[in-house]
This record gives structure tokens, sequence and C-alpha cells, in this order.
């Protein structure tokens, strides 16, 4: 007879001899031997181990202590459930007493909300009528009377997505913008101001035999910067906006009269085509100005539909812009005919599609022709920057090491006499020779600048050149100093170059008047201007694909968008991603009309972008603001090196890898780079500046930690940036002092004059370096003498040789005093100060070295030889 396989103890399926689980549940069929406690097979009825019997009460407790185990999980479970509930119906509750969005960001912080710079618009309403109420009404009684019309007031603010700040007896306090934004937060505040009177109006209909007197609302309106943020103590703490925008505010309330509206000029220049105004004189404001200009609401004009944005991720099809392009074109051709260059200027204001032109018109040049593209960055010093971009990108050199570059780069030159200049330019003074280290800095940026138009006529040589500088309002000094001795090379040769940027580049007029001295008819000027109506429509049709779209909501989007390209993508992307539409067979249909006509859509371009970024997670919003902090482009090693010091921030590379699939960076394998640059100002200016201090001084102790020893100037530059912003003086002077003395050796004389400055602001916080003050003051005399301003040499110089004791200082700064009058042509005064070096030179007579003996006599020499007594000039 067969023995009866044993059953497993969960399915009840047949278990063989050689199982050691279940083939159905996948349960353990082994159990333990009490008396060994080795494992055994269930169907054992002796251990093999020690020989002790098994039995039915032996095997099965493994199984009920499962079936224990399932109750018990099943009970915490339930337990678990219910937790999750109560504090869903809390959170739900709490949101109640708190302004929009904020419980998400208090949920996602490790502590309190983190202040920020925002762009908000703030509203002050006060209850006309509740002293007269309280005089003859019993206290409850005007306790439960202003609850309900407070009720009715909040409601409003809530509709139009506002938030209430506080309640200050019969006043109330509302913010549109924190801590969420959503782009028209002006337009917002300004209907919920409308909602309220006449909220009020019907109030006071409900409830006037209790009041005898109508109750009526006087409101202040006003849109600025303004700090967000919590305030308070521990277990104390209360969200809320401080700054001028809130005075701002508050006086506009108690200026408006009784049943009136009034608002400043941010709010009525954002709203001026939403809502009708009264323009009144201007007042006096206490605290704010004795002329302040002030609008009244008179009512909503008949607008009434709007939305929320995403970012595009794609370029849209190229509308408009066809005679800027033509112009472009026509230039090129011309160029080809009579083989020589030109000259183009595209410029206008963020937003209008200037590198987008440059682009298009790129991609319609001739096959052969060799295209060089730099972006000047804004909040840098970094000497030839764009140039080094240029250079690099247009022989695809970046990431190559330097001897590959140093063979590509004399392959072009033929001559291997200007390679270690153009070395210089790209990696820095510490490549240069030691031949060369001797030269004068204006000796070495000459020397740069011919390496570098030999390098671009070698390239002309060989194909068409067109070089493309883009955000010139950002170009640093000897960046444009080589671009003004570069554009004559347009004059007799088939080099190209088209500059774009905004109309407030101090470099502009310059450019433009030299362009024009240099190819009369070589030279095209592009003011971009807002795209037409007819082509602003185009664009929209083809960023909003939608069916069957009422043609009041295109009005109103086209309206909104105020003709600006950047601004109209991204409103249709605002639509396209929002819950109210969906695609279906191929095309996008509106799914909720209604529902989409219960939003606003964004008013300003600040605006837009807050919202944007609003709407992204806090951990991509962090990100960002670390990005922005190091730069507008940043080293993706860097950024990461940064944020792993911040435990709170998981998943970088996926968030990083998301931002450039919503098209808000970009990456080109080693740096991101925020795609536009007002996205880049808007994450930056919003930081408040103690989170900035921080935040720079966590980049700067990176980027020494990478660097490992001294850095070399270009490092130096960054360091006393980072530094300096970090408000860090032992940290910033000697990156300043080293910096100073690159940009000088680079004849970078404004940037190291800046440098220099910003050391001598410092100087007074740490002690341990005012043994440089005299070598920084004599540093700015030799700059400023190089720019021909004499008069502020001889107060650095002077400066200087008050703070020395050394005779040999002393001779030389005197020579140098002496040398500015000569060229001053005050002989008199000069002669007097070259008598000071020789009278030190006498008194100090062991002291004096070589060097500085010889600079003395030579220009106590010169000085006579100017004057034309050659026999005492002979002598010296």
């Amino acid at each position: 007879m067969t023995a009866e396989l044993p059953l497993c103890p969960v399915c009840k399926t047949p278990a063989k001899s050689h199982e050691l689980t279940c083939s159905v549940c996948g349960y353990s069929l082994l159990t333990v031997c009490r008396g060994c406690q080795s494992p055994v097979q269930m169907q054992f009825s002796y251990c093999p181990y020690c020989g002790r019997p098994l039995d039915a009460k032996e095997i099965l407790p493994t199984y009920r202590e499962l079936q224990e185990q399932v109750e018990k999980n099943r009970s915490q479970l339930f337990e678990y459930a219910n937790d999750l509930t109560k504090l869903y119906l809390k959170q739900r509750q709490l949101e109640q007493y708190l302004p929009t969005g904020l419980l998400d960001k208090v949920m996602l912080s490790d502590s309190q909300v983190v202040g920020e710079r925002r762009y908000v618009t703030v509203l002050f309403t006060d209850v006309v009528g509740f002293t007269q109420l309280s005089a003859h009404l019993d206290p409850e009684e005007v306790f439960m009377l202003m609850n309900n019309c407070f009720r009715l007031l909040v409601e409003q603010v809530y509709k139009f997505g506002g938030s209430v700040d506080k309640f200050i007896g019969d006043a109330m306090m509302a913010i549109f913008g924190a801590p969420v934004s959503y782009g028209n937060d002006a337009e917002r505040a300004v209907r919920a101001a409308i909602a309220m009177q006449e909220a009020i109006a019907d109030f006071n209909q409900q409830m006037l035999p209790k009041l005898g007197k109508p109750f009526q609302l006087r409101i202040g309106i006003s849109t600025g910067d303004a700090i967000a943020g919590t305030v308070g103590v521990e277990g104390q703490w209360s969200y809320t906006v401080m700054g001028n925008t809130v005075n701002m505010a508050s006086r506009l309330q108690s200026a408006a009269r009784v049943g009136g509206i009034l608002v400043n000029q941010e709010v009525y220049q954002q709203t001026r085509n939403l809502i009708e105004y009264r323009i009144l004189p201007p007042i006096s404001l206490k605290g704010i100005g004795d002329s302040v200009p002030v609008f009244e609401v008179m009512g909503e004009l008949s607008h009434s539909v709007g939305f929320r944005q995403l970012p595009s991720t794609q370029l849209s099809r190229f509308v408009g812009r066809g005679a800027e392009l033509a112009k472009l074109q026509a230039l090129a051709s011309a160029a080809r005919q009579h083989k020589r260059g030109g000259i183009a200027f595209v410029t206008g204001e963020a937003g209008l599609g200037k590198t987008r032109l440059m682009w298009e018109w790129q991609c319609r040049l001739p096959e052969g022709t060799q295209v060089w593209f730099g972006q000047c960055q804004s909040l840098t010093h970094a000497s030839y920057e764009v140039w080094r971009q240029i250079i690099f990108n247009g022989l695809s050199l970046e990431k190559e090491p330097q001897q590959t570059v140093a063979s590509v780069l004399l392959e072009y030159l033929g001559d291997e006499k200007w390679l270690p200049f153009l070395e210089t330019l790209l990696f820095g003074q510490n490549v240069l020779p030691e031949r060369f280290r001797d030269l004068e800095p204006e000796q070495l940026k000459d020397q740069i600048f011919v390496a570098v138009l030999r390098l671009l006529t070698q390239i002309a040589r060989r194909h068409p050149l067109v070089i493309f500088v883009d955000n010139l309002q950002w170009i640093d000094q000897l960046s444009g100093e080589l671009l003004q001795s570069a554009l004559p090379l347009a004059v007799s040769w088939p080099v190209l170059f088209c500059i774009g940027s905004r109309p407030e580049a101090e470099i502009l007029p310059s450019l433009l008047h030299q362009a024009e001295k240099l190819l009369d008819s070589g030279v095209v000027e592009i003011a971009l201007p807002p795209l037409s109506p007819a082509e602003s429509e185009a664009l929209l049709q083809e960023r909003l694909p939608l069916q069957n779209i009422p043609e009041r909501l295109k009005a109103y989007i086209l309206e909104r968008g105020q003709n600006n390209p950047y601004f109209l993508e991204e409103l249709a992307s605002f639509i396209m991603h929002s819950d109210f539409v969906e695609k279906r067979d191929g095309r996008w249909h509106i799914t909720d009309l209604e529902g989409l006509s219960r939003l606003s859509l964004p008013g300003t371009l600040r605006g837009l972008i807050r919202a944007r970024l609003d709407r992204l997670p806090g951990v991509k919003q962090r990100i960002l603001s670390y990005g922005a902090v190091i730069g507008p482009v940043f080293p993706a090693s860097l950024l990461m090196a940064v944020l792993r010091h911040l435990p709170q921030l998981t998943d970088i590379a996926t968030h990083l890898t998301e931002l450039v699939q919503e098209g808000i960076l970009a990456f080109d394998g080693a740096n991101y780079r925020f795609v536009h640059n007002s996205v880049y100002e808007t994450v930056y200016q919003s930081l408040l500046l103690e989170h900035r201090r921080q935040m720079h001084q966590r980049v700067g102790e990176e980027i020494e930690k990478q660097l490992g020893g001294a850095p070399d100037g270009q490092y130096a530059e960054q360091l006393a940036y980072h530094f300096t912003a970090a408000e860090n003086p032992l940290k910033a002077v000697p990156y300043l002092l080293e910096a100073g003395r690159w940009a000088s050796q680079r004849f970078a004389t404004r940037a190291a004059l800046d440098y220099y400055q910003t050391a001598l602001r410092m100087l007074p916080q740490t002690p341990q370096f005012a043994s440089r003050e005299a070598d920084i003051h004599g540093a700015m005399g030799d700059l400023h003498q190089l720019l021909g301003d004499y008069d502020r040499a001889l107060e650095a110089y002077r400066q200087a040789l008050e703070q020395v004791d050394d005779a040999n200082r002393r001779a030389d700064y005197s020579r140098l005093i002496g040398q500015i009058w000569q060229w001053k042509g005050d002989t008199d005064r000069a002669w007097q100060w070259f008598e000071k070096a020789l009278g030190e030179m006498a008194h100090h007579h062991t002291e004096i070295t070589p060097l500085v003996r010889g600079r003395v006599y030579a220009d106590v020499g010169l000085f006579h030889m100017h004057r034309g007594d050659y026999v005492h000039a002979e002598r010296w």
C-alpha cells in the first residue's frame, strides 16, 4: 500500500518527497526538530539528525503560527488604513486655516517653509461701520455678524485663488501669488475685490434690520516684490509676506473712498485691458511718497476665461519674421557674390525670438559654411568667455584634451608662434610659456587679439565663416573689445557676424557705429517688433491644435499673449497640458469648456514663469535654485557634488532628466543650462539674500574641494564671485586679489578694478589682509593710468604711498605720481615728485634695489628729454 503524501499546510496540495517548498503556493515544507533544532522535511516521522520521533503536533505549529501572523498583519493593516483616513481628514481640516498650497509645502519640507522673494499682490480691506455697530449691540451679536461678514469676504478670496493672511479687528489682509502663483495674481485680486463689494451688498440686504446702517468696504491692492515665508517661534509659526508692497496696499486701503477700490500702478498696468479704471490725481501716502499714482476700479470688462501652463518641449513651426529672415539671407547672398563679409544686428526684448531667428537663418546658410556660435553669460566677469565658446564649439573641441586642441589650432594657424596666445585665451595664464610672462598686460592682450584674428582669417580662407554672438547685453569687457577688433574682418574676408542683443546692451551703440563706418551696404539692423495679430494667430494655431476652439477663448489667449512668441507658446502649452483637453483619434479636444473657463491666464511673462515654477515638485525647484546660483550654465559634476550634501534631495539625476524633457534645462553631455534666460533670472531673483549667501558658500567650497590646490585665474574669478556673494570676506579677499591680478594680466582693466574695489570694501572685516591695502591701491593706480584716468590714478598712488614704509616702494610710488603729473602737463609738480623719489633713494641708498633705481633714473631721464634738456637726460 502506497504511503499517503503529506499535504501543504496552506493550500492542501500533496507534497512530493523531494520538494522543500510547495509547488503551488510556495510555502516552506520544512519544520524544525524540537530536539536538535535542525530543519526537517514535513513528511519525515523521525528526525534524520537526532532520531527524535516527529508527530503532527510538532510539524503543524508552523502553520498555526502562520495563521496567527496573517491575522495579526490583517489587524495592523486595518489600523494603518484607519490612521491614514484620520490623517487625511485632519489634513483637509488644516487646509481651511492655511493659504492655498501652503500645506503641501509644509508636508514636503524638513522644517518650516523656507522664505523666498515673491512677486505678489496684496489686498487690504476694511469694514466701515463696525465701530458704530459695537456701540449699540451685544458683543456676542457683533461677533456673529462680523464672523458671517468675514466668511463672505474670505469665500471671494478663495474663489479667486488667494489666501487670507490675517484678520486685524475689522480689517483683513489677503495674498495672491504666494505660496503658489497663478501668473495673473493681480487680476485675481481685483476680481476678488469686486466680488467682495457685491457680496457685502447682498449681506446688507439680509442683515440691514440688525445692522441699522449698511456695512461698506474700503479696499487697497498693491502688486510688487515681497518676502514670503514663515515667521514666529517654535510651536507658533505663521506664513506671511513682508515688504513695501504690503505697506502700499495698507495705505491705499486707508486712502480709498468708502465703497471704493484703489490700486497701484503695477496692478493697473497688468489689468487695464480687463478692468475699467478711473485715473486719479497722484496722492501722498505716509511712508510711501508724496506723489503716488493711484487708480480706482470702476468695474470689469468682458473677459472670462483662462488657464494654467506647462513648458513646451519642442520648437514650433517658424511663424512670421519673414521680412527679417529675408534681410539676413540677402546679406549672405551679397557677401557670397562680392566675396566679402557682413554684419547683422538682431535686437529685441526677452521672448521676441532673437535666438530663434538666428537659428532659422543658420539652417538656411549654404552648405560648406562654417558656423561658430557663442552665448554671453550673465553674472560672471570671466574674460574671453564667449570667445572660448566660439572657438571650442566652432572647431568641435569642447571635450578634447589640451594637447589635441593645440594640434588642431596649429594646423589652422600654420605658425606655432601664435599658438601660446590662443592657448592662454582658452586655458588660462598658467599655460603661457615662461618667455612671454614678462609681457605687459596690454602687450599680452594685443598678441591674443592678433592670434584670434589670424585663426579666423585662416578659417575664412577655406570656407565662408559666420560667427553668431548671442546675449550681447552680458558680454565681458575683453570679449567685447575682441569683437570690436574682429569686425573689420568683414571688409576683406568672407566673414559674417550676427549679433543678438537686448536693446539695453552698453556696447551696442559703439558696435553699430563701427559697423556702419566699415560697411555701408553690408550692415543689417533688425529691431524685432512683437508679432502681428495675424502672425500671433498662426502661431497659436500651430501650438494649440484644438478642435472647435471657441473664438472668445482664442481672442482672450491672443490678448494675453501680447504678441510675444515665447509667451504665446507657453500659454498654449499651458492649455495643452491642462486637465480639460485630451487626445482622441489623433486629434485634440476640449473635454470641459466650463471647467476651462473657470481658470485664468497669467497676465505677465514673469507671472507665467513663476506659475510654471510653482507647479514643479519642491525637489525640482531646489535643484533649479542651486543651478541658478552656480550660473545660467552649470557643470553637471559641480551641481551633483553640491546636491550630495542635501539628504532630502533624492533621485537627482532623474529629476534633471525630467527638467530637460520639460524644456526648462538643456544638457550637452557635460553642462546644463537654462533654456530661457528669463527663467534663470526668475529662479535666482526669487531666492532670499540669506539663502543666496548660504548657497554661494556651499558652491564655492565645492569648487575649492574639486580643485584641490591653488586655483588659476579663471577659477579664482569663479571663487571670488561665489564667496563675495556669500559675504565671506575671509575667503573672498584672496580670490578677489588673484582674480584682479589675472584680469590685469589679460588687460581686462575694468573687471580688474571691480575685483580690487570689492576687495578694498571687505578689508576692514579681514585685518589679516590689511597689509595688502597698499598693493591694491597701487594696482588700481596702474589700471586707472592704463585707462587714461589720471586723477583717479593719482589718488590711488597717493593712498598706496601713505600705507608703506619700505624705501623701495615709497620711491617707486613717488616716481609714478611724478610720471602722472608729467602726462597731465604739470612739469613743476612732476619734478617735485621725481625729487622725492631721488631723495628716498639717497636717504636709503643701501636698501634700494637695482630695479627701482633703474625705473627712477629712466623716468627722470625721460622727464629731461621731454623738456629738451638732452644733457641732463643723457646723464640719467
